[in-house]
């Protein structure tokens, strides 16, 4: 590689790292740049390991991507700036290679959260149905909500998809922090309260929140754990359901 190549690598990388940085992803010291997804840290708060990139240095256009998964935006498409338009053969070289990235990652976040799903399919059947926790009685709800006790004393709540397969688990502590396993699924999921939905079915944010509708209502509830978790269609979470509420 030419003296001027190395210094081309140089600014692209440099460019990458500060175009990684804006997404609050930390760049690790050394870039790998071998066309495969590497994870690395956010600056956040329990960032470590949550964050992703892929970075290809060959062909006329060097480009890659990267992914914060604590912001909720999803992966973003990066290239370096070549001072000039694509022309129609790098700009083909570049869709395929953005289609090949998201093909990639997407073949390791099905195999990352299978993995997570059999753990936490282990820890919900080790795991005894609750009957008193301090969260509850601070929310005044009841222990016949579905929610089992973990060995280190935290509710745990189920997450399961629209096929009611256990993708993963939510974890919530007596001070009311909560957590879910690193690396499930968590987009799509919830967790039912009130048996087989028939006629009405509500669909709410919040575990507590959702307690206290279907005690109030008598109506079966999906828990979606946050705004961004609910399932993809109600009808879908309950087919026979003419009249879903949120």
């Amino acid at each position: 590689m030419s003296a001027a190549a190395q210094m081309r690598e140089i600014d692209v990388i440099a460019e990458f790292r500060d175009a990684m940085a804006r997404r609050g992803i930390i760049p690790p010291v050394h870039i790998v740049a071998d066309d495969k997804i590497h994870r690395c840290d956010t600056a956040a708060r329990n960032g470590k390991g949550d964050a992703a990139y892929v970075l290809h240095l060959d062909g006329p256009v060097p480009a890659g991507g990267f992914e914060n998964h604590q912001d909720g935006l999803g992966w973003e498409n990066w290239r370096a700036d070549i001072g000039r338009e694509l022309s129609a053969a790098q700009r083909e070289e570049l869709r395929a290679k953005t289609e090949a990235d998201r093909q990639q990652r997407e073949a390791d976040l099905a195999r990352q959260q299978a993995e997570v799903a059999q753990i936490a399919e282990r820890i919900w059947n080790d795991s005894p149905p609750c009957t008193g926790h301090p969260y509850l009685t601070r929310k005044g709800i009841g222990a016949n909500c579905g929610a089992r006790l973990s060995n280190q004393g935290d509710l745990v709540l189920p997450l399961r998809d629209t096929d009611a397969k256990l993708r993963s688990l939510q974890f919530i502590k007596a001070d009311g922090g909560k957590t879910y396993l690193k690396g499930g699924q968590v987009a799509g999921c919830y967790h039912a309260i009130g048996g087989k939905p028939e006629g009405v079915v509500l669909v709410g944010s919040g575990f507590a929140t959702c307690v206290s509708a279907h005690a109030a209502s008598t109506y079966p509830i999906a828990v979606a754990f946050d705004e961004l978790t609910c399932p993809p269609s109600p009808k879908r979470f309950a087919p026979s359901t003419p009249r879903p509420r949120s």
